[in-house]
């Protein structure tokens, strides 16, 4: 996979995950051990007519709101967190897409532990990830 760059606040150019590894902490909400084919299961039990990916080494994104930009999430039904994954271990859409990265749309739902929902797709988080709070702009840099 290729390095994405950004340029961060004090406007030096870092690679992404540098830079994630530096400043997000530790998050234990993914699932644990399972095999792919028993959280391929979970998946299916919460929405069986949705895609769904399940990915690793993840990052989830709390945004940061003015209080017009809540008001877009609100209207809309979705909150303002998104993931972004370094591995996609399992699609059930586009099978060509693993091993790859991902950045999500904005949660729909999160059912404990471990299933991200967006509008279209449901993402089972596989193991830890890590967490922190960004801004709108962050969220559009990465994709």
């Amino acid at each position: 996979m290729k390095k994405k760059k950004i340029i961060v606040p004090d406007f030096e150019e870092i690679d992404l995950e540098t830079y994630l590894k530096k400043n997000a902490s530790p998050c234990d909400l993914g699932f644990g051990d399972q095999s792919i084919e028993e959280l391929i299961k979970i998946g299916n039990a919460v929405d069986s007519t949705k895609p769904l990916r399940i990915i690793s080494d993840w990052y989830w994104f709390d945004v940061q709101c003015t209080q017009s930009e809540m008001k877009f999430y609100d209207k809309y039904g979705i909150k303002p967190a998104y993931l972004m994954a370094y591995q996609i271990l399992h699609d059930t859409t586009q099978p060509q897409s693993i091993g790859n990265w991902v950045r999500t749309s904005p949660l729909l739902e999160f059912i404990k532990p471990g299933v991200f929902v967006t509008k279209n797709r449901i993402y089972i988080m596989a193991g830890n990830g890590s967490r922190m709070i960004v801004d709108d702009d962050f969220i559009s840099l990465i994709g």
